[in-house]
């Protein structure tokens, strides 16, 4: 005997990557604030040499 389900099954909701994209919007938004901040040491505080 199959135990066959008479009712369909349900389907998931989507997986929505929130998290994931907060995260990597926090990381690209370090980055750019990272290399201001040392474009600025070297280029307006020690003049570019």
């Amino acid at each position: 005997m199959d135990n066959v389900p008479t009712a369909p099954i349900a389907d998931k909701d989507e997986f929505s990557p929130v998290g994931t994209l907060l995260f990597v919007m926090i990381m690209i938004l370090g980055y750019v604030v990272y290399w201001g901040y040392i474009w600025f040491l070297v280029v307006i505080e020690r003049g570019g040499n």
